[in-house]
């Protein structure tokens, strides 16, 4: 990912600017904290491989000596707009802003965090958490009623509140008043009309990725939480409410307001979308809520003679010549002629090859080849053989099939390689890697 965004900032400005590299420093955070989430949400997991000390506690450190020297006046009236809602008439008027309901609270986060000294005192950060949940609370029910049609919205503006009292319901009308007023709504005909709780449910599963995150950080920076491990899968609501907990926010899971007309804020943030232009191109935005699944392999048959004969036989697509040494991609089910066979079909395979290589899993590449049961780790022009997935009765490897034995699935070694490609940690299962030519 690293070398990734390197490499993009790289073609595109030769000179990168301050807020373009800040934005990279936070991307490498964001990274690390997403796929600890990832592993930690993966049931099919193996402890074994990712029992080790996590680095995010110095590279936080790294990031947050850097991070000062790219700031300017922006993290001070971003606090200002979040905090309070408004917009700081500093701000020069030529400067766009993302409107703050189409933030990555995430993000902004991370951003407040670096902009502070390093490792504020504990309290803090939970009032910096707070005002950011408030405001992730408020995307989600935007989002909820941005999909209404305009007959939804208009029953909903009608609900009967306590205003004396600041509740979701509250929200729920206020929201759904002002959209409705600016014909800010889902172009969709059918009514349902969702009651309370099932809104509430909405809104908790929206909030779910920020208050893991949130989570993660304390857990790094200050206080350890014991039982959110991998290979430990836990009901998402069970998960949730625990994580709220563990931050020991204000109002359990709903806003706390350190300001006295906290509707005020809200309709200023909700100015800040409705005064753009472009409302299909913004709902499109709003409605593409990212749902992230964990990377899976194929789903390999248990017997091997069954693997054997869906990619044997297989022909070039290109030349249509048969493909004598076929190689199962993992993560992409494709079966390909390797590259650097004496025996390969033609220069299309070729350019095809490399490019996979590059595409499918970002320069790394994990296959089995099917004449000889081996499996083939690659990593740009590194490469290896790892044991085989296939044991027989005895648990015991046919390398090259020379005897002749039935194979069958070994989950615990599956187990063990997916867990280490997930968790970017192959070069812990690795010893060596070879840039010799493919020997077969």
């Amino acid at each position: 990912m690293v070398d990734k965004n390197y490499r993009t900032i790289d073609k595109q400005i030769k000179q990168p600017s301050d807020d373009i590299l800040a934005l990279f420093l936070i991307s490498i955070l964001r990274f690390n904290l997403e796929n600890d989430i990832l592993i930690r949400d993966t049931p099919f997991i193996d402890s074994t491989i990712i029992n080790r000390k996590s680095c995010f506690r110095e590279l936080f450190y790294i990031c947050n000596l850097k991070y000062p020297y790219l700031l300017n006046h922006s993290h001070i009236l971003l606090w200002h707009r979040i905090a309070t809602g408004h917009m700081n008439t500093k701000l020069n008027n030529n400067e766009q802003t993302v409107p703050l309901l189409l933030s990555d609270s995430a993000v902004l986060l991370l951003r407040i965090m670096l902009s502070l000294p390093y490792l504020i005192t504990k309290e803090l950060y939970r009032v910096i958490v707070q005002v950011l949940f408030n405001l992730t609370y408020i995307q989600a029910l935007f989002t909820i009623i941005s999909e209404m049609n305009k007959t939804e919205q208009e029953i909903w503006s009608r609900i009967s509140t306590d205003k004396t009292k600041n509740t979701m319901s509250e929200y729920l009308r206020m929201i759904s008043s002002k959209l409705f007023q600016s014909n800010f709504n889902s172009n969709i005909d059918n009514t349902k009309i969702s009651s309370l709780e099932s809104i509430n449910a909405l809104i908790r599963e929206r909030c779910g990725n920020f208050i893991k995150i949130a989570a993660l950080i304390q857990h790094y920076l200050y206080q350890s939480i014991t039982w959110w491990i991998p290979d430990h899968h836990l009901h998402f609501d069970h998960l949730s409410k625990n994580l709220i907990n563990e931050l020991q926010l204000y109002n359990n899971d709903e806003p706390y307001w350190f300001s006295n007309d906290s509707l005020l804020i809200i309709n200023n943030w909700l100015d800040e979308v409705l005064i753009l232009d472009k409302q299909q191109s913004i709902l499109k935005i709003i409605h593409a809520i990212p749902v992230f699944h964990s990377p899976q392999f194929i789903e390999l048959p248990t017997c091997y003679s069954d693997l054997f004969r869906s990619c044997n036989h297989r022909r070039c697509s290109y030349c249509q010549e048969l493909i004598i040494e076929p190689i199962l991609c993992l993560i992409c089910g494709i079966v390909y002629s390797q590259e650097r066979t004496k025996k390969q079909c033609c220069d299309q395979q070729t350019r095809f090859n490399q490019e996979h290589l590059l595409l499918c899993s970002g320069n790394l590449n994990i296959s089995i080849n099917i004449n000889s049961t081996k499996t083939l780790i690659q990593r740009e022009k590194r490469y290896t053989y790892w044991i085989s997935l296939y044991l027989d009765q005895h648990g015991e490897e046919d390398l090259n099939l020379r005897r002749g034995r039935i194979l069958y699935l070994d989950k615990n070694r599956l187990k063990l390689l997916y867990s280490a490609w997930i968790s970017s940690n192959l070069d812990q299962l690795i010893n060596r890697w070879s840039t010799d030519p493919f020997d077969f």
